[in-house]
């Protein structure tokens, strides 16, 4: 999925810091 790329993703996304977060919560389950 391209919301995997979060890291490189905020870079060309306004709303990337949201989807970072989300990222940090799945990785922390």
């Amino acid at each position: 999925t391209p919301r995997g790329r979060g890291r490189m993703g905020r870079l060309f996304n306004p709303f990337a810091e949201s989807t970072i977060a989300v990222r940090q919560v799945e990785e922390a389950a």
